[in-house]
């Protein structure tokens, strides 16, 4: 089995985007083209994507749909394998100096051991960043428990077991993180480090087929199928979810209320 990390990149009518955004951060960053691998939905995506790649980056064909896919590809590798995924428009992850400074991350693979080693100490499958590139609202910290793990970057090392595929086609990352505390125990949160990306901005991926509708239907089903762990609050015309494990009294009210965090990249998951 392979224990270097595998970065995996769902990635659906975005050919270009891909290329000039994801793969280069990654790159740049250090992490081998060989160490990344792409997947499109079907057979004439993968035909698109071939003529664009760089030279290592591998492409292999998933499913369609968001959920579909990563749940193809979760299925896919061999238990213990750990994955890295990335959304196809990152464009650059940072680390937190303080509450005004911050520079980029050079070294991802260093970056993304820090995140393995700190989900083994608590025994979590789970570690992701802080959802948004403000230093003013990131920590110098790492953080255990029900935690949001934005579906942006996250890391994932699969135990073959439910937990590790999604039902909702959005907000996915919030059923995953749900579903991986319930199974774990805790799940693990860099926040110290944060990510820029354009989320709907771009043509191609989720929004193909996301509409405010499902996005407010899929927040219904999870608060409703984990009353005791995700609550529906209204922003802004929108519905959203927090996270916050009711059962205890251990969940802290920084774990995942991060309203703040709106005023730079709308980053909740939406």
């Amino acid at each position: 089995m392979n224990t270097e990390p595998i970065y995996v990149i769902p990635s659906y009518r975005r050919p270009f985007t891909v290329c000039r955004k994801t793969i280069k951060t990654l790159v740049d960053g250090g992490v081998s083209p060989t160490d990344i691998q792409v997947w499109v939905s079907d057979q004439y995506e993968r035909e698109d994507y071939a003529k664009t790649l760089p030279e290592g980056v591998g492409l292999e064909v998933s499913a369609p749909t968001l959920r579909a896919s990563r749940n193809f590809i979760a299925r896919y590798y061999p238990v213990g394998t750990r994955l890295v995924w990335c959304d196809d428009d990152l464009e650059e992850l940072i680390y937190r100096d303080n509450d005004i400074e911050y520079h980029q991350v050079r070294d991802i693979p260093d970056l993304v051991s820090e995140g393995f080693e700190a989900a083994d100490a608590v025994g979590a499958r789970l570690w992701g960043v802080y959802p948004t590139d403000n230093p003013l609202f990131m920590f110098s910290r790492v953080q255990t428990g029900l935690l949001f793990c934005i579906g942006v970057f996250y890391g994932h090392t699969l135990r073959g077991d439910d937990a590790d595929l999604v039902d909702i086609h959005d907000k996915d990352d919030y059923e995953r993180s749900i579903k991986c505390y319930l199974a774990d125990g805790s799940c693990v949160r860099l926040e110290y480090v944060g990510i820029r990306t354009k989320y709907y901005d771009l043509p191609g991926g989720m929004q193909e087929y996301r509409t405010d509708r499902s996005a407010q239907r899929s927040a219904i089903i999870i608060s409703r199928r984990y009353p005791k762990l995700a609550t529906i609050y209204r922003r802004k015309g929108r519905d959203r979810l927090r996270l916050e494990d009711k059962r205890t009294a251990l969940t802290k009210e920084t774990n995942n209320d991060y309203d703040s965090a709106e005023n730079t990249n709308q980053q909740n998951g939406d």
